[in-house]
């Protein structure tokens, strides 16, 4: 279902477009925190695949569920991107990853949370920046200019819903 109403074809506001314009600020060679990760469905969009494989980035995917963790090494799997891309299914609180990163991802898993404990694990991971590195928060159900008021209201009420129900 979530495939469905955020394909990449479907929606411009879909994960995988936010996924590639925020990579394609990476540096060259950068090294990326995905904090979140879930099932990585972006893997399945190809220019995420390409630009990963063409600007040699590492990207280091960090969930809760191993439901969603195996669905994301599976994908890894599925389109080579062993080299590039790593799983774990962990807390991201006990992490022990500092100075390493260009940048952070929340990639729709903010709003997933209680705000206690996303600011728990947003400033337990701050010391994993370099220097210059990034922070990026983005949830595509947030913009009312592109999904309209009602669109924004349902998707608050229903994607905790459905993320809970299908993992």
């Amino acid at each position: 279902m979530y495939t469905a109403f955020f394909n990449p074809s479907a929606s411009p506001v879909a994960t995988p477009h936010a996924f590639h314009k925020i990579l394609q600020r990476v540096p060259q060679g950068g090294r990326v925190l995905d904090l979140g990760v879930g099932s990585g469905v972006y893997l399945e969009h190809s220019l995420v695949r390409s630009l990963i494989r063409e600007r040699k980035l590492i990207v280091d995917g960090v969930d809760i569920s191993e439901p969603n963790v195996d669905i994301c090494r599976e994908r890894i799997k599925k389109h080579g991107l062993e080299e590039n891309f790593t799983v774990v299914c962990q807390d991201a609180r006990t992490l022990g990853a500092t100075g390493k990163y260009d940048a952070i991802l929340f990639m729709e898993s903010f709003p997933c949370m209680s705000k206690e404990l996303f600011l728990d694990i947003f400033t337990n991971v701050q010391s994993f920046i370099k220097p210059g590195g990034v922070n990026y928060l983005y949830h595509n159900l947030s913009d009312p200019k592109k999904l309209g008021k009602l669109g924004v209201a349902i998707g608050k009420l229903c994607k905790p819903a459905i993320k809970l129900f299908i993992g």
